[in-house]
This record gives C-alpha cells, structure tokens and sequence, in this order.
C-alpha cells in the first residue's frame, strides 16, 4: 500500500469519527429549543447525512477500484505465461465472428 493510499485511509477513518462526534453534539443539543440552535442543528443534521452518504460511496468506489486492479493485473499475468492460449481464443472468436457474418450476408 502506497503512502498516498495510507494516508487516504486515514482522512476516511478521521472523517468517519469527526461524523460520529457531530452527531452525538446535534443530539446533547436537541433539548435547546432557540430558533438559532434548532436551524443550525437542522443544517448540521442534513450536512452529516450528506457526508455519510459521500464517504459511503467512496468507499465502494475504492473497493470496486482495487478489484478491478487486482482483476486486470491477474488477467495480464495470465496473458503474460499463456501467450498461444489468447491467441488460440482471439482466432476463435473471430473465427465465430466471421461465420456469423458470412450466413448474414449470404441469405
């Protein structure tokens, strides 16, 4: 894992506790009932949901992402030790390809 990763992971986890705290705040203050700290707590409120929902979404981005990597990496090892394979799957699928063109045109 890179340091950029390393870091990245850290803001996630700082910002997933920074959530949690706003939140037990907006809640200590719920008996406050001025206009003021009722808007603002709103506010808070909508703002976290927000942030949730971001952060949740990040989050599956980078997991897909990694999976995805790890995906395209093992295909290319594979490409890598099995030239004749692909090459023997890529003739074929042409060939299917081609055949399939052909009894298009040929009706």
């Amino acid at each position: 894992m890179s340091r950029a990763e390393i870091a990245r992971e850290r803001v996630f986890d700082n910002l997933k506790v920074l959530a949690g705290d706003v939140e037990e705040l907006v809640k200590a203050t719920a008996e406050q009932t001025d206009d003021g700290v009722s808007s603002l707590r709103e506010r808070i409120r909508q703002t976290l949901e927000t942030a949730k929902s971001t952060l949740t979404q990040g989050v599956r981005g980078r997991k897909m992402l990694k999976t995805s990597q790890q995906g395209a990496e093992a295909a290319m090892s594979f490409a890598q030790d099995n030239p004749w394979t692909i090459a023997g799957v890529a003739t074929g699928a042409a060939m299917v390809f081609l055949c399939l063109l052909w009894s298009r045109f040929t009706r």
